[in-house]
């Protein structure tokens, strides 16, 4: 999401002035951006946020900052306008790799403001449908595979708890119980 401030931005040859992005001279309303928001809405493009990924930035200073809460702020222009959202991290999770698709979601809630439910939406179903599968998976419905994540606690109370996994179902069958790392094949 944080890209597109490109769409407003004057073309360049220059990667390195393009890469860092003009945060400042952009604004997140711009007519640009907006009518970009309402052109995916309408064709029914959808936005992989990479919330998480922005807040690793803020440790990066000021433009940190900047590019983080104006990522937050085109998401949440972009759910507004009905561009369904994608969870998405741009890397595997592994100890001290980029944000888990966990916590993109807790992104997504606590600083961009979407609801649990339209987070868990936006790493499921829209998941799958960006992935292109979305025929097999994504959604609990008869004739779909049952790949499950059975929880400790209710995620639309706290979305922290979508990482408080007690046992993993791949096609329907127990895979491993108890907190990631810990688990058991059964």
């Amino acid at each position: 999401a944080g890209y597109l401030v490109w769409e407003a931005a004057p073309p360049t040859l220059e990667y390195a002035r393009r890469a860092e992005g003009n945060y400042m001279g952009v604004a997140p309303d711009s007519p640009d951006i907006e009518r970009g928001l309402r052109a995916m809405a309408r064709h029914g493009t959808m936005l992989d946020a990479t919330a998480a990924l922005m807040e690793r930035l803020v440790s990066r200073g000021e433009q940190g900052r900047l590019r983080a809460d104006w990522t937050y702020e085109v998401v949440r222009r972009a759910h507004r306008a009905g561009v369904d959202i994608v969870a998405g991290t741009d890397f595997p999770s592994a100890p001290g790799a980029p944000p888990s698709v966990h916590e993109e979601m807790r992104t997504l809630v606590e600083r961009v403001g979407l609801s649990p439910m339209d987070a868990i939406v936006a790493a499921t179903r829209n998941a799958a449908r960006a992935l292109g599968i979305a025929e097999e998976v994504g959604t609990l419905e008869p004739g779909k595979v049952a790949n499950l994540l059975i929880l400790e606690a209710d995620p639309l109370a706290d979305i922290g708890n979508t990482a408080r996994v007690r046992a993993v179902l791949l096609e329907g069958r127990p895979v491993a119980e108890g907190a990631p790392g810990r688990g058991r094949r059964p």
